[in-house]
């Protein structure tokens, strides 16, 4: 199972840093978190929002027994070059 980690963040230089925190607090609310699972499959962080999903839905976001978790710049070389030759084909298909 391949999946990403997208993260939110607030740069040191932003200049309306109340409202980059209100921005992220609306996409963290569970009626967000919902939307985003069922139009794009992102998977939710937020427990409120993974506990509508109908119990196969939540299934599907569960990742496999004994599955581990590589953060990309701790893969193998060879995983590497095989995800930028699979990624490259992609992009140029």
């Amino acid at each position: 199972m391949l999946i990403f980690i997208d993260t939110c963040a607030i740069p040191k230089t932003a200049k309306n840093v109340e409202n980059a925190h209100k921005f992220i607090d609306f996409l963290l609310r569970p009626d967000i978190q919902l939307l985003q699972l069922l139009s794009m499959r992102y998977h939710v962080v937020n427990a409120v929002a993974r506990e509508e999903l109908p119990p196969e839905e939540r299934a599907r976001f569960e990742p496999p027994a004994g599955a581990k978790l590589i953060l990309g710049d701790l893969a193998s070389a060879a995983v590497l070059q095989k995800a930028s030759e699979l990624w490259n084909e992609i992009r140029l298909a």
